[in-house]
């Protein structure tokens, strides 16, 4: 923040606790995508969406085509939401 406000302005950061992700989430998550593109919501707004519930993925991760499902569930360790 520093550069973007005042110097005058008094300002604390608070980071909230990281939630695990449970198998319930993720099942909600891909639940809701698949709303979204019946719905025909386009693939790359779907993609944002669950990139910003999934931490430590990001659109390349989801765009993968030689994601094998070793590396997948790889990557999926440790994950928060």
């Amino acid at each position: 923040m520093k550069g973007i406000l005042p110097a005058s302005v008094e300002y604390k950061l608070i980071w909230r606790k990281a939630k695990s992700l449970t198998p319930a989430d993720l099942r909600d998550l891909a639940d809701a995508g698949s709303r979204f593109k019946v719905l025909g919501v386009k693939d790359e707004i779907v993609q944002l969406l669950m990139a910003s519930f999934l931490r430590d993925v990001d659109i390349d991760i989801l765009n993968s085509d030689g994601f094998s499902a070793e590396q997948f569930a790889k990557s999926l360790q440790g994950i928060s939401i």
